[in-house]
């Protein structure tokens, strides 16, 4: 089959079609609603592989600095200000990412090392707000409230125990044995040992048929239960 006739099989098949469909009462309206849907998916799939992109970055860019902050973990330097704008830079950077609030996170560490626990607790805030959809929010709350029982501010720590104790009763919070287990710290080191006693109690009580999965804490109460009945 010569070029030309391929040609005008190709151009015949175009006619045929558009002759059937100028059959239709709105081929116009449905002409353009055609080319409408295929700009959508066309800017959809490219906004997907742009986001992809940025995740790739993000992760990169997040790997990185997680090196350097465990650099200076052991001990190669000391410059936990460094480290803190690093990270900050980073979610600033990353904010479009879902890896944003892990930036945070590290930050939050830096500061922390540095003994700026108001920078840091700012930072935690921050990171809660941009990770109300992620199943760690919880973790992030009870770091939240850890730090807010490290304030010598009186109200800040009451809000710190009263947001921790919320957490261990929550019972859909599947991070829930953490938040019990500091509770019972809380009580254990202000010398409050029965109200230590009744949440560690609660929290090996029902870990007791967990059989996946048992919580990392149940051991440490354990022991710790023992000295009490001791």
């Amino acid at each position: 089959m010569t070029q030309q006739k391929v040609t005008n099989m190709m151009y015949n098949i175009v006619q045929s079609s558009y002759q059937e469909i100028k059959k239709f009462k709105y081929v116009k309206e449905l002409l353009i609603v055609l080319c409408l849907l295929a700009g959508i998916a066309g800017s959809f799939l490219l906004y997907r592989i742009y986001a992809v992109y940025k995740e790739q970055s993000a992760q990169n860019v997040l790997a990185q600095y997680i090196q350097e902050f465990n650099q200076i973990e052991d001990g190669q330097s000391a410059d936990w200000q460094r480290i803190a704008k690093l990270f900050q830079r980073g979610s600033e950077q990353q904010s479009r990412s879902s890896l944003a609030p892990y930036f945070l996170l590290f930050q939050a560490e830096a500061l922390l090392r540095e003994n700026k626990k108001q920078e840091a607790l700012a930072a935690i805030d921050e990171l809660i707000k941009q990770s109300a959809n992620s199943p760690l929010l919880p973790l992030f709350k009870t770091k939240r409230s850890l730090l807010k029982l490290d304030e010598p501010d009186e109200a800040v720590q009451r809000s710190g125990l009263e947001e921790l104790k919320k957490l261990a009763e929550d019972k859909k919070n599947q991070f829930r044995d953490t938040a019990q287990f500091y509770v019972g710290h809380y009580y254990w080191v202000n010398n409050s040992i029965e109200q230590a006693q009744a949440i560690w109690q609660t929290l090996v009580d029902e870990q007791y048929k967990e059989k996946l999965a048992t919580s990392p804490w149940v051991g440490l109460v354990k022991e710790k239960l023992t000295h009490i009945v001791e």
